[in-house]
């Protein structure tokens, strides 16, 4: 078994891609032909909402004012967080650690229920992350052009100087192809990306 790879008999796949690169939808296919999810994004939100140590580090860090109570003003934090490297690393040395910790936690509860053909996490930064924090049998790297990605979150309404500034913060496609097992690109239509998927997912679970 090489680093990083999941000793489970139950393939573990990692999803992985840029803001904006349809990552969620590949994800979202697998898991529509039986795998069970693990989310990053669902995982991180519980972590803000359930954590008052994480919560309590955040407001340090960031400004009491990120705080409505209880909860996390995640526009406040997420402008903040993203408006320089240090900033980023003071958020991820905060949040990742617990996130990571419950990540595995639930794919190994996952894994051996043996309930799903396959276990898929949807995590934008999985490469990030690294081999050995978070194991994985297959890493499916999708990708998407800048322009499209743009194009798409524009439609949730983020600003081109907000989508600018998580693009840059990410790791660069040239580095995280580097770690990918599989590619899936999503430069087409919705059935052509579900039919890349479909090749990806056969090719994984046989």
């Amino acid at each position: 078994m090489t680093p990083g790879r999941s000793a489970s008999t139950v393939p573990v796949i990692g999803v992985t891609g840029g803001v904006g690169s349809g990552k969620t939808l590949v994800a979202q296919h697998f898991v529509s032909w039986g795998a069970a999810l693990v989310s990053g994004d669902e995982i991180g939100r519980c972590v803000l909402d359930h954590s008052s140590t994480v919560r309590r580090r955040l407001a340090r860090a960031f400004g009491s004012d990120i705080l409505n109570g209880d909860q996390v003003r995640r526009d406040i934090l997420a402008d903040r967080a993203f408006a320089s490297n240090d900033s980023i690393l003071a958020l991820n040395s905060i949040v990742h650690p617990p996130l990571i910790r419950e990540l595995n936690k639930q794919v190994a509860r996952l894994c051996r229920s043996g309930a799903h053909p396959a276990v898929v996490i949807d995590a934008a930064l999985l490469a990030e992350w690294g081999v050995g924090r978070i194991h994985w049998d297959a890493l499916v790297a999708v990708w998407a052009p800048q322009r499209l990605r743009m194009k798409w979150m524009r439609k949730r309404g983020w600003s081109d100087r907000e989508i600018r500034a998580r693009i840059r913060r990410q790791m660069p496609w040239t580095e995280r192809r580097k770690l990918a097992d599989f590619i899936v690109k999503n430069d087409s239509s919705l059935s052509v990306l579900k039919r890349r998927a479909r090749h990806c997912w056969e090719k994984i679970v046989s």
